[in-house]
Order: C-alpha cells, then structure tokens, then sequence
C-alpha cells in the first residue's frame, strides 16, 4: 500500500514498479477535497456571503466557517 499525492507522474511510478500496489491519497488530499466539497457544497446551500478559513496549529486544522447576510 502507498500513500500519495494526487500527480500522475507518482501514479505512472507505482504502477509501473508493482501493478498490484494498492494507492491511496495522503491526508492532506484527503482534507483539502473535503474542504473544497464541502465549500462547494455550503455555498450552494447558504444563500449568502461565505468564507472559509483555515487555520492550521502544527498538525491540527481548524475550519472557521464566516456567513454574512
């Protein structure tokens, strides 16, 4: 098993050194899509101004979600 990054060339690597590697996306990727979907997903919802912003404290991130209408 091997945990990555979402480039093509790290993918290329892998399968080329061992087809049968399972990969999995790293958990900053993971965090980040999250994110982004779930921002995706709020402003479609939250008929208003809407921010996110993210605050990281060594290996700790913390969401702060700011609606304005």
């Amino acid at each position: 098993m091997v945990s990555r990054d979402s480039s093509f060339p790290f993918k290329k690597a892998t399968d080329e050194a061992n087809s049968n590697i399972i990969q999995i996306s790293d958990r900053f990727h993971i965090v980040q899509s999250l994110r982004k979907t779930t921002e995706s997903v709020l402003k479609k919802l939250v008929p208003a101004h809407f921010s996110l912003q993210i605050q990281t404290r060594g290996d700790d991130e913390i969401s702060i979600f700011h609606f304005v209408r």
